[in-house]
């Protein structure tokens, strides 16, 4: 996302000659087991955590996407 806003903003050029290319987004399924719903803490919520910053990745990506 930041390189697409740089090479729009910086350097004029148009969304059209643009193409992202992806390396390393792996898409794993998450879930919420009842241990992390019903007791929480830290030991509970670590992959919780981990899943929230994925999730922001995607949505830079989908950002970009929707740009171009």
């Amino acid at each position: 996302m930041t390189a697409l806003v740089d090479a729009m903003a910086c350097y004029a050029i148009d969304r059209h000659q643009i193409d992202i290319l992806s390396l390393g987004c792996v898409e794993l399924e998450f879930a919420f087991t009842k241990d992390q719903i019903a007791k929480g803490g830290i030991r509970h919520w670590r992959e919780i955590i981990s899943a929230a910053m994925r999730l922001q990745s995607q949505n830079a990506l989908g950002k970009a996407g929707l740009l171009v």
